[in-house]
């Protein structure tokens, strides 16, 4: 491996971790950026980026695999949860913050930002992944709620607000403004990047694609110094013990979730380019409503001034441990392609 291969596989760790010491220790320049950072306009510039370089025909393809999205929604959200709460029982019986935390993680949507592009570092169908976002996201509204509601009771903890009564988390979503998140954040995006990929024509956005995946790449990194920067002040008055357990509890429980969406996806005999956005869909989870969720829950009981933490540090991890299936796969089409031989040049293919 020469040095610019050796860049070109390490340099998004890298940065990352640079950018993670840098958000947290320069925590006071982030509260400025976050007066003027808004996260929809970010996820809004990934997935129109996302749109932009990818074929109508992956779009297409994506919104009718409605077996990959049953899958998924299946092991984010049902097995997430159950794997939360063993997760909570084992280790967080008697710190209400951190398992409240936990759970929050399995209740939140799959992630807008890097689902896509992770998917495209692999090979796979990122149309897929758009399409599960929209699915994951309107069913958020019920989903969610319920979810944080049954593990609650499961776990004997009850939220209490700052009027003194129990909180009923459905309060915490609505519908309207999920469906204008929606419209805004996801849809317009989508349909305005594939508008440009037909107006700058399709040879030009084809041979942009590879710099459009290295920017995505830094916005996601931007995404996660902005979210390390926030939580300063709740990881500052975490132990560092209690810290190294979640630091153990949730990437093995993002590992876990990649094994089941591989072992459904083989058992539904899918092809490699909906294997991969299965088990990006399926096991990662979404930053900003994960923060929002534990940050709110922090403010209305000092207990629970863990909650925000577990998805602060499932995001970050999912990212670092996806590289590595990503290079898996990699090298995976890299044999297969060897072992078929030289073929003849075609045509990027239809949109």
């Amino acid at each position: 491996m020469n040095l610019r291969q050796f860049i070109d596989k390490t340099w998004f760790l890298g940065l990352l971790f640079i950018m993670c010491v840098i958000g947290y220790i320069g925590h006071s320049w982030v509260a400025k950026i976050y007066q003027y950072y808004d996260a929809k306009i970010h996820i809004a510039a990934l997935l129109f980026l996302s749109s932009f370089s990818m074929r109508a025909s992956k779009l297409r393809e994506g919104m009718l695999s409605g077996r990959v999205h049953i899958a998924a929604f299946i092991t984010n959200w049902v097995v997430g949860t159950l794997l939360a709460l063993a997760i909570g029982f084992a280790f967080f019986r008697n710190q209400p913050g951190a398992f409240v935390g936990i759970i929050i993680v399995a209740a939140i949507p799959t992630t807008m930002a890097s689902a896509a592009v992770w998917t495209r570092l692999a090979g796979g169908n990122d149309g897929v992944c758009i399409a599960f976002i929209f699915i994951a996201n309107i069913s958020s509204v019920i989903v969610t709620p319920t979810i944080l509601s049954i593990g609650l009771y499961f776990a004997g903890i009850e939220i209490i607000g700052n009027s003194g009564q129990p909180v009923n988390v459905f309060e915490l979503f609505s519908f309207v403004e999920t469906l204008k998140k929606l419209a805004l954040v996801l849809i317009l995006p989508v349909i305005s990047g594939q508008v440009l990929r037909l107006l700058v024509g399709l040879k030009n956005a084809e041979r942009s694609r590879k710099a459009v995946t290295y920017i995505t790449q830094v916005l996601v990194i931007f995404m996660v110094f902005i979210a390390v920067g926030r939580a300063h002040d709740q990881i500052s008055k975490t132990s560092a013990a209690r810290l190294l357990v979640i630091l153990f509890a949730l990437p093995g429980m993002h590992v876990i979730l990649l094994i089941i969406a591989y072992s459904i996806g083989r058992l539904m005999k899918l092809e490699r380019d909906q294997m991969i956005p299965l088990l990006f869909s399926g096991a990662q989870k979404t930053l900003p409503v994960g923060f929002y969720l534990g940050d709110e829950f922090a403010k209305m009981n000092p207990a629970l001034a863990l909650a925000p933490i577990p998805t602060i540090i499932y995001h970050p991890t999912q990212l670092v441990i996806d590289l590595f299936v990503v290079e898996l796969f990699n090298r995976a089409e890299k044999k297969d392609k060897q072992r078929a031989g030289p073929e003849e040049k075609t045509s990027p293919g239809p949109e």
